[in-house]
């Protein structure tokens, strides 16, 4: 009786020692939500003073978790807001709700600018607008000036 009743505690000592070593284990990894928005702001001037007849703007925003090795990237494309006299305006809101081993990453934010008119060929202008923390919240409000 004596032998039976320390085999079981043993066995139960184990499984105890592994259900604790498992949740251990699980919120070492535990996933951080990095959430929120990026609205940026586009000014494009056309150094050549082309009549713009449509222009489109678009931003990505983008990170790398390096626990995981995963990528999380969003893109949002609007029409510009106004042309006038080579002046393209825009303001893109980019939504994130993303799931990181770790909020000490970095968001990446780019840009792009597509202008056509009826008398010239497309043109065009890329770029980064820098980088946001991705423990922000809310919206963080960015702004761009830029030449196409």
């Amino acid at each position: 009786m004596k032998n039976s009743l320390t085999i079981l505690v043993l066995r139960c000592l184990v499984f105890a020692v592994l259900a604790v070593a498992t949740v251990v284990s699980n919120r070492a990894n535990a996933q951080q939500i990095a959430q929120g928005a990026v609205s940026l702001s586009i000014q494009a001037y056309s150094w050549q003073n082309i009549a713009v007849t449509s222009a489109t703007c678009g931003v990505t925003i983008s990170v790398f978790d390096n626990v995981t090795l995963a990528s999380f990237i969003n893109s949002v494309t609007v029409d510009a807001n106004t042309q006038q006299s080579g002046l393209i305006t825009c303001t893109v809101l980019v939504p994130y709700y993303w799931s990181l081993s770790s909020l000490n990453s970095t968001i990446s934010v780019g840009y792009s600018v597509e202008a056509l008119s009826n008398t010239a060929a497309s043109k065009s202008t890329s770029g980064s607008a820098g980088s946001i923390p991705a423990s922000q919240t809310g919206v963080t409000s960015k702004n761009v000036v830029t030449v196409f």
